[in-house]
């Protein structure tokens, strides 16, 4: 399955061959220009159709056919061949090289004999010729993996290395010296008490590479061991029920009901080593189905090691640790790594600034931002499989991911070509901090939150439900703001789900706050400032309007958001419902009130938080960030203007101004504002005019919104009344981490909303400023 984890998700796949074909070697040669460089904004083209194809040689059939503009799996070797005969110059068919970040690999059920059985598990190891698969299946484009990190230099432990040769005869030794040999003269090897033995192995049908490593480890079991010298033994093989099946039957007997020996799984994994914490840890062993460590692997040393990564104040430390966990890993054959691509990604030229990402090839997320042609206004992106439900709570497998993180957004984002380089995205800053947890040193990190985001909006209907039967928005939801709540939302939603898709980033969390409406902190129970904010950071954010009914119902594993016509997040693409045909396509469309759409980033610092009492004064910084690598842009190019709407209802102009030159990539301050401000709403909100060579607009500016008031208006209605004293009363006894905690109904601060608060609150009871 190959899952990607977090944005990290889980997918696998696999098809038949019998025959391992001879290939040429291939190296990389010329490859469509990239110039490393990528735009911060978009989409660039207004539509994208999505057509899953069933398997990976139907989707390569396509692109050939010139059915899809691009693919979504690597290219197979024979694919390479033929595509470098027909098209060498790729006047047609454009080959982006790239290293995948991911795995493909045996995965074995830890908790069933006889893979149970750590010699079982070391003789198996040594049955599979790494080398001679990649060098004749891949043709060489691959790399060998001997550790889930063998993908990334800086992380791999090389002890890991080769620490399992291919050797058929040392396999045979393993097997004899520890019971396993033919006890009952059937020709087949028996466990050491005679238990009969049948290796259930599972692999999947739609891809070509890893049904052939499947039915190669097969043919070593059932085949080539019984060529050994088995003495004294007689000569014997092990029995395999090979199901070369298709992917929903592989997901349900592997990942729900554990009901298998071997399976040939794969992972799209994320940017840290964390990546072994998220599929290893102990607690996470057939806890439940989905778990992402289906095989069940459970070691006491590992997850100590876990922690120590977890917890480690640096890289250098961290780095122990991490090779510490592989190793012990890789002693327990806790998994068989067998490779990950160093492949080819297709797609049809004339596709500009394709951008082939780190990891993950030209298919990337930055690229169906910049990707544009000329004439064409669809982006037409082939799946080799289809979706299983676009559910941002629950999904796991790569291609609804693949749909979902391009409706919904997360806190940061990450160069494209440099994945240690973190980007702003609905957080505009972060910064990490220290607190005390329990008499310990622990982590949290506050986030500033961009004023200028919206979720999709929704459609009224008559006859949307949550899964239990309630009313959901039948009046439909427009112009709904992104806050902080929603942030906290999703934060708990997730941590309290145990069998949610990301629980493991959001498990530690203790609770998070409002600091203010655009102002969110989140505290760990546990140290870790080298992971936290990447945890937190890459958190799909879902919108609490919709998804809080069915938290509260408990339903959220049954919800489908489609189904009810409101799937809709923050993100750059919206899932259009009459264009799409589940099943057969998705249709999305740009989302052209993205904070992201216009080249010019406008944002605007504030020196205090959104809240102030009355009287305070504050200064407000406007910022032009140019997200368009390709162009200086000069002088006076865009109008800017300021406007400032008082809490009574008046508005003040300031300017038009201009804009200096912007070079890409520096934001630039073009306008600060001071004032002190009465009790009431205030906003001051910054608009520019559109981009005369794209035609992007932003809709809606940037808006600061200020609320001026004192603490014990809780609501911030700029009244303190019955409202008020509800709220408190909701939250009265809770201390942070309890599900009802309230920051603002703490009022004086003490980390509880007790009767102090109350007493505040009374004394001034009806003040209106």
């Amino acid at each position: 399955m190959k899952k990607a984890i977090v944005a990290t998700i889980f997918v696998v796949v696999f098809a038949f061959a019998l025959i391992t074909p001879s290939f040429s070697w291939f190296y990389p040669g010329p490859a469509p220009s990239d110039d490393g460089l990528y735009n911060g904004y978009g989409p660039m083209t207004p539509n994208m159709l999505i057509t899953p194809w069933g398997s990976q040689t139907a989707e390569y059939l396509a692109y050939l056919a010139c059915d899809i503009d691009f693919m979504d799996w690597s290219l197979l070797a024979a694919q390479v061949d033929e595509l470098d005969t027909l098209d060498p110059d790729m006047t047609t068919y454009a080959r982006a090289f790239f290293l995948d970040r991911g795995m493909r690999e045996f995965d074995l059920n830890l908790k069933r004999f006889p893979t149970d059985d750590i010699w079982f598990r070391k003789a198996l190891a040594h049955m599979f010729d790494k080398d001679a698969f990649i060098a004749t299946q891949l043709a060489g484009l691959a790399i060998k993996m001997d550790s889930p990190l063998a993908w990334s230099a800086g992380w791999y432990n090389p002890y890991c290395t080769d620490l399992y040769p291919y050797d058929l005869q040392a396999a045979v030794n393993i097997l004899k010296a520890n019971g396993y040999t033919d006890q009952d003269a059937d020709g087949y090897v028996e466990g050491p008490g005679g238990e009969e033995i049948t290796i259930v192995f599972y692999a999947r049908q739609d891809d070509p590479d890893r049904s052939a490593m499947g039915q190669l480890l097969a043919d070593a079991m059932e085949i080539d061991i019984g060529l050994m010298d088995w003495s004294p033994y007689t000569a014997a093989v092990i029995d395999v029920d090979l199901h070369v099946a298709p992917k929903s039957e592989c997901f349900q007997k592997v990942m729900v009901e554990f009901d298998y020996h071997i399976y040939t799984g794969g992972w799209s994994f994320g940017r840290d080593p964390d990546t072994l914490y998220f599929l290893y840890l102990g607690a996470y062993a057939q806890s439940f189905p989905y778990t992402p460590n289906y095989p069940g692997y459970q070691s006491p040393a590992f997850d100590l090691e876990a922690e120590a990564m977890l917890i480690a104040p640096d890289i250098p430390t961290a780095k122990v640790a991490v090779f510490n966990m592989q190793k012990i890993l890789m002693d327990d054959v806790g998994v068989i790594p067998v490779f990950t691509y160093a492949s080819y990604g297709g797609y049809k030229t004339g596709w500009e600034k394709v951008v082939n990402a780190e990891g993950t090839g030209p298919w990337s997320w930055w690229t169906f931002m910049n990707t544009y042609k000329a004439g064409d206004a669809t982006i037409d992106w082939g799946f080799m499989n289809d979706i299983e439900e676009l559910n941002p709570v629950h999904s796991e497998w790569v291609w609804d991911w693949n749909i979902m993180g391009l409706i919904y957004d997360s806190l940061i984002n990450v160069d494209p070509y440099d994945m240690s380089h973190d980007l702003p995205w609905l957080a505009k800053s972060w910064a990490l901090g220290t607190w005390d947890y329990e008499g310990s040193p622990a982590t949290y990190v506050e986030f500033k939150l961009r004023e200028d985001v919206y979720w999709h909006d929704i459609a009224p209907s008559l006859t949307r439900s949550t899964p239990g039967g309630a009313p959901l928005l039948r009046d439909g939801a427009t112009n709904e703001k992104f806050m902080a709540d929603d942030v906290i939302f999703s934060i708990y939603c997730v941590r309290d789900i145990a069998d949610s898709w990301n629980n493991a980033l959001v498990a530690d969390v203790v609770y998070a706050e409002e600091v203010d409406p655009y102002t969110v902190r989140v505290y760990y129970g546990i140290y870790m400032p080298l992971w936290a904010m990447h945890w937190v950071g890459g958190l799909p954010i879902i919108p609490k309007h919709v998804w809080e009914p069915v938290f509260l119902e408990g339903h959220t594993r049954e919800f489908d958001p489609v189904a009810q016509e409101c799937s809709v997040g923050t993100g750059p693409w919206i899932y259009d419902y009459v264009g799409s045909s589940p099943t057969n396509y998705y249709h999305l469309v740009a989302n052209v009130r993205h904070f992201a759409y216009h080249p010019i980033d406008m944002f605007a610092t504030v020196d205090t938080l959104k809240v102030i009492e009355p009287g305070t004064s504050n200064t407000i910084t406007f910022w032009l960030h140019n997200q368009d690598f390709q162009r200086i842009i000069p002088p006076s190019v865009f109008t800017i203007t300021i406007t400032i709407e008082y809490y009574n209802g008046t508005v003040v102009v300031l300017g038009p101004f201009s804009n200096p030159e912007l070079i890409p990539c520096v934001p630039v301050p073009i306008f600060s504002y001071t004032d002190t401000y009465p009790r009431g709403l205030h906003v001051i909100t910054a608009t520019i005019s559109p981009d005369p060579l794209t035609g992007h607009a932003d809709i809606d500016g940037y808006p600061v919104y200020i609320w001026s008031t004192i603490p014990e208006d809780v609501n911030l209605d700029f009244f303190v009344n019955a409202k008020d004293a509800v709220l408190l009363g909701a939250a009265f006894s809770s201390a942070p981490g309890d599900y009802n905690w309230n920051p603002a109904c703490d009022i004086n601060g003490d980390g509880f909303v007790n009767a102090k608060d109350a007493v505040l609150l009374g004394a001034v009871f009806n003040w209106a400023g």
